[in-house]
């Protein structure tokens, strides 16, 4: 979920890690949300590619998780 006004750098972060499976939700709050399948939540920070690009990073990528 985007917020209304923002720009699409979240989605090209996500995009390049999840492939096609990603859509978009616009909401009028300030912050991007990453929705799971199951519908919970995954991920909430500011709108943006780097922090959501360095949280996909660290759970996707073997041998970074904390």
């Amino acid at each position: 979920m985007l917020p209304a006004l923002a720009e699409g750098d979240s989605i090209d972060a996500a995009r390049r890690r999840l492939g096609d499976f990603v859509g978009v939700l616009r909401h009028d709050g300030d912050q991007v949300m990453l929705v799971r399948p199951d519908g919970h939540l995954a991920w909430r920070g500011e709108h943006g590619d780097a922090a959501l690009g360095r949280w996909l990073t660290s759970a996707l990528e073997p041998g970074i998780a904390r």
